[in-house]
């Protein structure tokens, strides 16, 4: 008997018209994600990546976040390979129905991983050069009069996915710091200057041929220009 995520893919697979659900053949849940059902899935004659939103994170505390960020992950995903023709995920379609959606699976000689080259003490080759530029060009197109910003107005999923869990639950905890990180909560979330893309971390950004590749989008909002880079930062501070 399939598996409840073997079930959705199939569904989805189905529904974007990218097969029938018998010509699945295998399904491999792939690890990492606590927010998300993340899948490597082998069709007859290829494969591809599916993802699909958790209404409760994997993670020890109680912590919900609304299903249709996967809407603005999708659309954030979009918005850079229009960018970055060169160097984006290929897509394959999005079901409202299942909160997921399908793309290539990223994989071969020439795909790394930012993490696994850092905790190798790989030789830089311009990586973080290569994301901050990325980033800049994203924050630029988004702050340019004609953007389209209907599909990242998600201040209240931002604040349930990211203020509330890091700056709200840590002020609960450290009083002394409380009225700081308050300031900081309020400040994010009043602000919508630029696409923030929200999970910039170095376990999130694949490189293919040079070129950087970020996933993980689920938090896209327009938000604050300082939170992507100041995000990222602190990962490669603490971990």
């Amino acid at each position: 008997m399939p598996s409840a995520l073997e079930d959705r893919c199939r569904q989805l697979v189905a529904e974007l018209g990218l097969g029938r659900a018998e010509d699945v053949v295998s399904v491999e849940a792939l690890s990492g994600g606590v927010a998300s059902d993340i899948a490597r899935v082998r069709l007859r004659g290829r494969e591809i990546c599916v993802k699909f939103a958790l209404p409760r994170l994997k993670v020890a505390e109680e912590w919900r976040a609304p299903v249709h960020r996967n809407a603005a992950e999708y659309a954030w995903l979009e918005l850079a390979s229009a960018l970055f023709p060169g160097s984006g995920v290929k897509l394959y379609g999005r079901s409202e129905r299942l909160h997921g959606f399908a793309m290539e699976y990223l994989a071969g000689r020439d795909v790394r991983l930012w993490k696994s080259e850092l905790l190798a003490e790989a030789p830089d080759r311009g990586e973080a050069q290569a994301v901050g530029d990325m980033l800049g060009r994203i924050h630029a197109a988004s702050a340019r009069p004609g953007f389209d910003r209907r599909p990242f107005e998600n201040r209240d999923d931002f604040r349930a996915l990211r203020i509330e869990p890091y700056l709200t639950f840590t002020a609960g905890r450290h009083p002394a710091l409380a009225a700081a990180l308050t300031g900081v909560a309020d400040m994010l979330y009043d602000s919508s200057q630029v696409l923030v893309h929200g999970d910039v971390s170095p376990k999130n950004i694949l490189f293919r041929a040079g070129a950087p590749i970020l996933l993980d989008a689920e938090c896209a909002t327009m938000g604050d220009a300082s939170f992507d880079p100041a995000f990222c930062l602190n990962h490669l501070a603490l971990k």
